[in-house]
């Protein structure tokens, strides 16, 4: 992943302001202190979204989402977080160092990248130009597909003609060199005299496109007309423009629809993306031609909470189920499964039974957890103490791959319910460590801020417990008037009086930048906390909540705080010390814990 020079980031900070981004997308109104509008990421009719110009974050009081102005963008484009800073930093005239290719080698590799880009535009105009002409290919995707004229517009479906040079001849008419359509797989040789072919010939296209638009490449499948014993699916190979692992079908076109209806359906194939999306279910994506990867899950997790998947019912498809619900839920996102019967597919479900029979099975869908204990435990039915132990085993990796403690705990308990076992022995025996670690995330889906390669979520350290209100009030306060926070705190001896880790940092942070003369910022506090390591999206959503709340404080408010703040860390210190002298026998260690004790004392 890009890293970017933090002075850079700041430079995109200091150039565009949030309302005024936000402002594009959502009709804001000034209150108070801060701007609110309707939620873009849920749907909403009473204004629960606010934005603080003062500290440059926003919150939604109604779903949660929150976090500063790259974690916006993010978003509302279902962008990573480099892909968001260069989106940012060409609107805000902001260059950055890898825009300038650093040799001639850099400045090679990105003009054949742009070369690739236009044979798969010129081939893709060439495809849509041809089904255009071709009647059969026309009835196949009507008539026996049940496709709209519409829907064959709308996910841009094109024909291959069965010709060995369709392609080769619309790009020689543009004048465009045939060797990067070499080097992607749209073009093939002849091993006898190296002159070029077409790979699709007699194929249905399926045009993938990535974030900012372009076509990455192409699925096709075979015309049963022409060829009925070919492979059913040609796919673009992996290119430097077409990375499979990180692309997921149809997801330019049911971004905003996931984002509003706060769930993706997760399906295998081109085809049940572009049925289910015309039966209304327009926040439908797949894998193309791979299994769901790590990269794909944080995808999905930067745009939804919630994942449908909806795999073919066979063995293969249970497999794939279980493997991406492990994804998925390491990823932060909850997940259900629609089981299908065996050898039905989404796409024959609607066609045979409808829209609404689909929409039936997706509201009662069971948790991923819960789908597969029932599975395990009708087929270990009768087996003992040995079919209880093939169930744990069979969602021990799933609630193993669940990042939240709490929802963590939550999923235990119920699997020990369900298994008729006791809790902390379940608990003991997903403690211990057994195969392959559950996947680690390089970058944590909804963290609310970011550095250079945006900070991750480390999964060996507990998380920190939610601070107090008086230690995320004074912060706050803090964001906006330093130089008072700050006098009181240093006369009353309140900076390690904060018992927050992250909010600890933050405080000092702010400091230094204080006496450094320069400003500091809510996403630059939101950035030191997460960079603390011990805090995860909930905990970060729930401060930025507080932190973007606009009560104006009165001067006696940051003195009364400081003093609740010195009070609660008295009778912290206290407590620990007495539990302390509780535990030892040594009459000098005794003595210097009285010791302690009066000075802390002394201070009240």
């Amino acid at each position: 992943m890009a890293k970017f020079p933090p002075e850079k980031i700041a430079e995109v900070r200091d150039r565009i302001r949030l309302e005024d981004w936000v402002g594009r997308t959502v009709q804001l109104q000034k209150r108070g202190r801060r701007w609110v509008g309707l939620c873009p990421f849920h749907s909403e009719k009473s204004p629960s979204f606010g934005v603080s110009a003062d500290k440059q974050l926003f919150h939604c009081f109604g779903c949660g989402a929150g976090g500063d102005l790259f974690a916006y963008v993010m978003r509302i484009e279902g962008l990573d977080f480099p892909s968001a800073v260069r989106h940012l930093a060409a609107a805000a005239g902001v260059e950055l160092p890898e825009d300038r290719p650093a040799d001639p080698a850099a400045a090679r590799r990105e003009a054949e990248r742009e070369r690739a880009y236009s044979v798969n535009a010129v081939a893709q105009e060439a495809f849509r130009a041809a089904l255009s002409r071709d009647a059969p290919a026309l009835r196949y995707l009507t008539e026996e597909r049940g496709l709209s004229p519409d829907t064959v517009e709308r996910f841009e479906i094109g024909w291959a003609p069965d010709a060995w040079s369709y392609v080769t001849d619309a790009l020689a008419k543009e004048r465009l060199p045939i060797e990067p359509a070499v080097e992607i797989g749209l073009l093939g040789r002849r091993a006898r005299d190296g002159k070029p072919y077409d790979r699709l010939r007699g194929r249905v296209t399926f045009p993938i496109r990535v974030p900012g638009g372009r076509v990455a490449g192409f699925g096709a499948r075979r015309a049963d007309w022409i060829d009925p014993e070919g492979p059913k699916y040609l796919n673009s190979p992996e290119s430097p423009i077409y990375d499979k692992s990180r692309v997921l079908y149809g997801l330019p076109l049911a971004r905003d629809d996931i984002r509003k209806k706060r769930q993706a359906l997760l399906v295998e194939g081109y085809l049940d993306v572009i049925v289910l999306a015309q039966a209304g279910f327009t926040q439908t994506v797949a894998g193309c031609g791979t299994a769901l990867t790590e990269a794909h899950a944080r995808t999905l997790a930067r745009l939804t909470h919630e994942v449908v998947t909806l795999y073919d019912g066979d063995l293969a498809g249970r497999k794939a189920t279980h493997r991406a619900a492990i994804l998925l839920l390491a990823a932060g996102v909850e997940v259900r499964v629609v089981p299908l019967p065996e050898g039905v597919d989404p796409d024959d479900l609607v066609r045979q039974s409808g829209a609404e029979a689909l929409a039936e099975r997706i509201e009662s869908a069971p948790s991923a957890i819960d789908f597969f204990l029932q599975r395990a435990r009708a087929a270990a039915a009768g087996g003992g103490v040995s079919g209880t132990r093939k169930a744990v085993e069979a969602v021990r990796p799933l609630i193993q791959a669940i990042p939240d403690p709490l929802a963590r705990d939550v999923a235990l308990d119920a699997c020990a319910r369900e298994l008729g076992l006791d809790r902390n022995t379940l608990r003991r025996h997903f403690s211990r460590p057994r195969g392959r670690a559950r996947p680690e995330r390089d970058h944590n889906p909804r963290d609310l801020s970011h550095s250079g390669g945006g900070p991750t979520h480390r999964q060996e350290r507990a998380s920190a417990p939610l601070p107090h209100v008086v230690e995320t009030e004074l912060l706050k306060i803090c964001l906006e008037s330093p130089a008072e926070v700050f006098a009181s705190l240093e006369s009353e001896g309140g900076f390690e009086a904060f018992r927050s880790e992250p909010v600890r940092a933050a405080m000092r942070a702010a400091k230094t930048a204080y006496d450094e003369g320069r400003g500091f910022s809510g996403p630059e506090a939101l950035e030191v906390m997460s960079l603390e390591g011990l805090t995860h999206a909930p905990w970060l959503a729930q401060v930025t909540e507080r932190l973007v709340r606009d009560e104006e404080p009165e001067a006696h408010q940051i003195r009364d705080l400081i003093a609740r703040l010195r009070d609660r860390w008295r009778k912290a210190e206290l407590a620990a010390l007495r539990e302390k002298l509780a535990r030892t026998t040594d009459a000098e260690e005794q003595m210097r814990l009285l010791e302690e004790e009066e000075r802390i004392r002394s201070q009240d």
